[in-house]
């Protein structure tokens, strides 16, 4: 495994913890999340101060009203993208080393022992909405590759 696959890996499990009706696949999120933390955090201290500058280039390129507050647009903000796209340029060329150096690191290869389960862990998987109701969860296949590396043959 690569750690840019370590990313996605740990982005992925993240994003499905909150969904129930398997417990041998929550057993293995929780597993996973924990086996790949000690990796996912060397990767964010790398490429922390790179990160906080580029979110801070990404807050100053919101668009605002009058008063100078953050204009939304369905409780998101709105991205100046002309200005922006000019200003992530420059940005991206002045950290040219950095993102070159950082993406070789993304394709090293890692040893980790990731606990698997049966891809039949992931049947039956609900989460339960802001009223109270099960709402069935249906991975499609693109979804379901997110999790190959967990997944028993």
């Amino acid at each position: 495994m690569i750690k840019k696959e370590v990313i996605n890996l740990n982005n992925a499990l993240n994003g499905i913890n909150v969904v129930k009706g398997n417990i041998q696949l929550s057993y293995a999120i929780v597993k996973n999340i924990g086996i790949l933390k000690s990796e996912v955090e060397a990767l964010e201290k790398i490429s922390k101060e790179y990160t906080e500058k580029r979110d801070a280039l990404i807050e100053d390129h919101y668009k605002k009203d009058a008063d100078g507050k953050q204009i939304l647009d369905k409780g998101k903000p709105v991205l100046d993208t002309e200005r922006f796209e000019k200003s992530i340029e420059i940005f991206n060329e002045e950290n040219k080393d950095f993102v070159d150096s950082y993406t070789k690191i993304l394709d090293e290869e890692v040893k980790l022992d990731l606990y698997k389960v049966p891809i039949t862990a992931f049947e039956g998987l609900y989460f339960v909405n802001n009223s109270n109701i099960h709402v069935e969860v249906n991975l499609s296949a693109a979804e379901l590759m997110q999790f190959e590396l967990i997944i028993k043959e």
